[in-house]
């Protein structure tokens, strides 16, 4: 475990952020720049199953490092220490979507269509950039994020939007690395081909964006039930819901927008994030963004800061208290009460939003689902673009990684777990011996009978 004062591919740690689960998160602080960091540290020990777990968090290392868009979020550079394996990402100081949909959910507000348009476009030009993202041959790799939801996009205290957690997404490399037979995601925000084991392509990932941006339209849960079966059917055969039904206040154009990322069959949706939002007008900006976390999410922001160093938590508590005019706006003129900011961002929405609508995924189980899956294994990924940690270094620590585990295998040491052979190669197994028993038995017994003769 890294220790406070431990230099770390030339980043400080200065103090824990979060504990829970295989990993930690650590804030890094560049001695000489002054830059912070965010510090993500798997801890093998923990880890339920090493080999995979560590091969799955290199895998995602690889994949985000390459993706270096602003709606992204950025990660540096991979690397092991004491055995343990981090990330240095960028460090991020605000709330997930679903975070701030809650809270405007308890005030029974909800977002003007214009930002929440804008959101989405963020979103949509960071899903592009990664959806584009080739290896050294120029080929595509074919990444699909694949868990595309308001847990997983990120707003800043400035206002910025950025897509996070690629640790489920596929990629050409990634998908002969996943357990065939299974797939993880949010239930509400499946495609149906995700949810009917056919292959997946960019388009999933628009569906699952295009029902973000119908639930921040409409405060309501786009896909709702009353038990897990209903639920389940009406994810894996949808019907697309106009989100006027619920909002009459979102406008045609913007409704057509949201239709068209809805639509059941895949070749019906846009077929870029890019090109979905060609001619789209966006009326909004970061300024919005950063004012409706001001007011509604200052005091967790606030409260966040304060387990900070100094040097850092200053800024971000004036971030947080500080008014963001918007477009037009007269700072002499504009009032800065939370309630007339509140109506001037905000509407209230036509029906009460679902209690359930934001809840966290381990809140639910609904949230979460394994179902059989038919995926075809990829090519393998290739090299990514210029980055931090090279290839080679993550061709070295991979190699290191299966070195140790064979070593451990051997010693049989408790604390490395084996992955069972696949059913069918055990049965093949099996029947071999079997054979060979029979062939033995047999063999005695035909000796025996000439001896006996």
């Amino acid at each position: 475990m890294l220790r406070v004062g431990q230099i770390v591919d030339g980043f400080e740690v200065i103090s824990p952020l979060s504990r829970g689960g295989q990993a930690e998160v650590f804030l890094g602080k560049q001695p000489d720049s002054g830059e912070h960091v965010a510090i993500k540290v798997l801890q093998v020990a923990r880890a339920q199953t090493e080999w995979k777990a560590i091969r799955n968090f290199i895998d995602e290392a690889q994949l985000s490092i390459a993706i270096q868009h602003p709606n992204v979020v950025r990660v540096y550079a991979l690397g092991e220490i004491d055995g343990d394996y981090y990330l240095i990402m960028e460090y991020l100081h605000g709330c997930p979507l679903s975070e701030l949909l809650g809270q405007m959910a308890k005030s029974s507000r909800g977002m003007l269509d214009q930002i929440a348009l804008y959101i989405t476009h963020e979103i949509a030009k960071g899903l592009h950039a990664a959806h584009e993202l080739c290896g050294e041959d120029g080929l595509p790799l074919g990444v699909i994020h694949r868990d595309i939801s308001p847990q997983n996009i990120f707003l800043t205290v400035g206002g910025g939007v950025k897509l996070i957690d690629f640790g489920i997404a596929k990629a050409h490399g990634r998908g002969a690395r996943t357990e065939k037979g299974m797939i993880k995601g949010k239930i509400r925000y499946l495609a149906p081909e995700q949810a009917r084991a056919l292959p997946l392509d960019r388009r999933t990932d628009i569906y699952a964006l295009g029902v973000v941006l119908w639930e921040m339209l409409t405060m309501q849960a786009y896909v709702h039930g009353a038990d897990k079966q209903e639920i389940a059917r009406r994810v894996v055969d949808p019907t697309p819901i106009p989100p006027s039904i619920h909002a009459p206040h979102v406008s045609r154009p913007i409704e057509q927008l949201v239709l068209h990322a809805l639509q059941p069959s895949p070749k019906d949706r846009p077929a870029t994030a890019e090109e979905w939002f060609e001619g789209a007008t966006i009326g909004a900006s970061h300024h919005h963004v950063a004012e409706l976390l001001r007011v509604f999410m200052r005091n967790t922001l606030v409260d966040a800061a304060e387990q900070l160093p100094p040097t850092l938590a200053s800024p971000i508590r004036r971030q947080a208290t500080m008014v963001s005019l918007l477009p037009g706006e007269d700072a002499d003129t504009v009032k800065v009460t939370d309630e007339s900011r509140s109506e001037a961002l905000t509407q209230r929405p036509a029906s009460r939003p679902r209690e359930d609508t934001w809840k966290e995924v381990s809140l639910s189980e609904l949230e979460e689902m394994d179902v059989p899956l038919g995926d075809a294994e990829l090519a393998p990924l290739d090299t990514a673009p210029t980055m931090r940690t090279s290839r080679a270094e993550i061709d070295a620590l991979r190699a290191s990684l299966e070195a140790r585990a064979k070593n451990r295998v051997k010693s049989n040491d408790p604390t490395m777990v084996v992955p069972r052979q696949p059913r069918k190669q055990r049965s093949s197994a099996r029947t071999l011996l079997i054979l060979l028993a029979a062939f033995a038995l047999g063999a005695v017994v035909a000796f025996a009978y000439v001896k006996l003769r």
